[in-house]
C-alpha cells in the first residue's frame, strides 16, 4: 500500500503543475501546490517487478514500462511476465513502441574456456 501510495504522488507530481493530492501515508493533503524546480519533460518513471503478475497488470494499468529484476530462473519463466506484459498492454490501446520492458540479471562475461565456468561456479557457492 505504501508503494502504491508513494507512486501515485510521484505520477502525479511528474505531470500535474499545479498538484492537489491526498493519501493514506501523508499527514497533511497538498492543495494546488507547485513542485519545484519544473521538469522540462517528464521523468519515464518504471514500475519494477520481482515477477508478479500482478506488478505486470498494474503497470499495464498505469501505461508504465516494467523493470524485471531477476535474481534466478530460467529465461523461460522470465520470458512469460514479458508476453504478458505485451499482451495486456495492446489490449487498451496503447502503442506498441511505448511497451518497454527492461530486465537486470547477474552474468559474467569471459573468454569461452573451460576456467570462468570453474571460477563462476567456485565463487558462487562460497
Amino acid at each position: 500500500m505504501l508503494y502504491a501510495s508513494k507512486l501515485d504522488l510521484l505520477m502525479a507530481v511528474n505531470t500535474d503543475e499545479h498538484l492537489t493530492w491526498h493519501g493514506p501515508h501523508r499527514s497533511r493533503p497538498l492543495r494546488d501546490v507547485t513542485v519545484f524546480p519544473r521538469l522540462e519533460e517528464p521523468l519515464k518513471i518504471w514500475l519494477g517487478t520481482g515477477g508478479s503478475p500482478d506488478s505486470v497488470r498494474r503497470a499495464v494499468e498505469l501505461g508504465l514500462p516494467m523493470f524485471l529484476g531477476i535474481l534466478g530462473g530460467t529465461p523461460g519463466h522470465w520470458a512469460q511476465y514479458g508476453r504478458a506484459y505485451r499482451h495486456a498492454w495492446a489490449a487498451p490501446g496503447h502503442p506498441a513502441e511505448r511497451a518497454d520492458i527492461a530486465v537486470a540479471v547477474h552474468g559474467f562475461v569471459a573468454e569461452p574456456t573451460p576456467g570462468p565456468g570453474r571460477r563462476t561456479w567456485s565463487t558462487s557457492t562460497a
